[in-house]
């Protein structure tokens, strides 16, 4: 029988999958397409209980955002995947293309404007009963192809937090 230790999660999305990446996701992507993903190292397994998208200002003017008339062209897709890329679950059938779009992934959803930034804090558990779990190998991705340069300013990253479970 296997036995596994619990650890907090708390990770960013990155260019790597493991955290050693870029995570702040302002750029243009609209030639060739980013993902911003964490991927479950073996041995391992992730049970996600929330997913922040953070977008903002760190001058302190009002947030931008993907939205009216900076809405992307192409949108953003969210999906978790297994190791060779094949979709388990895709969270986007129709890509965000406006911030708030992110807000129809979950039943409980908290948002947060300020005078530097924009949250939107997606609860997995109360939109499927039950936390997201990720096996060995398993990915969560989230694709970016649109110019972010102006539509976000300087802030726009993606959080995970949960449990990491690791074989003892």
């Amino acid at each position: 029988m296997r036995t596994f230790k619990s650890s907090a999660l708390i990770q960013y999305l990155d260019t790597n999958g493991d955290g050693s990446g870029a995570v702040n996701a302002i750029a243009d992507y609209s030639g060739v397409a980013e993902e911003f993903y964490i991927e479950v190292p073996v041995n391992r397994k992730l049970i996600i209980s929330a997913f922040t998208v953070t977008m903002g200002n760190a001058a302190g003017s009002t947030v931008v955002g993907y939205q009216n008339a900076n809405a992307l062209a192409n949108g953003v897709t969210f999906e978790k995947r297994a190791a060779d890329d094949t979709v388990l679950i895709n969270f986007t059938p129709k890509p965000i293309t406006f911030d708030a779009q992110w807000t129809n992934l979950c039943g409980n959803y908290n948002t947060s404007k300020g005078n530097r930034e924009s949250r939107f804090d997606l609860v997995f558990r109360d939109r499927f009963g039950m936390p997201l779990e990720l096996n060995a190998t398993e990915k969560l991705v989230v694709t970016l192809n649109d110019d972010f340069t102006a539509q976000t300013d300087t802030l726009h990253f993606f959080t995970v937090t949960g449990l990491n479970f690791s074989d003892v």
